[in-house]
């Protein structure tokens, strides 16, 4: 039964961070940009930098997982991925949005494949 319910809970945990973080850009992208007045490669750019984090802090993640197990990893991203969140919203500057998004790709990082998989593995 543990193991059942760690298991979903993982997944819902996974259905919920891919979709405020990862697939936000697609859900909300074009709104970003009329809302803002920014051009699309500004707006659609604050992705691309979230992913340039993820892969930028892969090891030190992983190096937190290991430590630290991927429960509490995972915990500590879905705060910041909801601080990346309201910064994103709260964003009236390109500097501070880029910033968002650097921010949100940290929490990416600690919340999507590898911490879940490392999470299952234990």
């Amino acid at each position: 039964m543990i193991r059942a319910r760690t298991v979903f809970c993982l997944g819902l945990a996974q259905l919920i961070n891919w979709g405020i973080t990862y697939y936000l850009i697609g859900a909300f992208g074009e709104l970003i940009v009329a809302e803002r007045g920014w051009s699309r490669e500004v707006v659609y750019g604050g992705y691309a930098a979230a992913l340039l984090v993820m892969g930028l802090t892969s090891s030190l993640v992983g190096r937190l997982i290991d430590r630290h197990g991927g429960r509490r990893v995972m915990n500590v991203g879905a705060t910041i991925n909801a601080a990346g969140c309201f910064a994103i919203a709260a964003s009236n500057d390109i500097v501070f949005y880029l910033g968002a998004w650097a921010v949100m790709g940290i929490g990416m990082r600690l919340t999507l494949y590898d911490a879940a998989f490392a999470t299952l593995a234990r």
